[in-house]
């Protein structure tokens, strides 16, 4: 076996940057993760972005066929 060493070289902690979405970078992060299955993403879709044909009721869309 080899022998442990002493000091392990480690990398500085670096903070995370944080970074601005346009309009087309954050709906295109929605569409990514409705396409995966997340219902959360595909909620906020519905609420944005409401079908043509959709009826709406005190804010909220009634889904039809459901």
């Amino acid at each position: 076996m080899r022998p442990l060493q002493a000091h392990i070289s480690r990398e500085p902690y670096t903070e995370p940057t944080l970074r601005k979405l346009t309009r087309e970078q954050a709906t295109l992060f929605l569409v990514g993760h409705a396409y995966i299955g997340h219902q959360g993403a595909r909620d906020i879709l519905e609420v944005l972005f409401p079908a043509p044909n959709a009826e709406t009721k005190v804010g909220l869309i009634r889904r039809t066929g459901e």
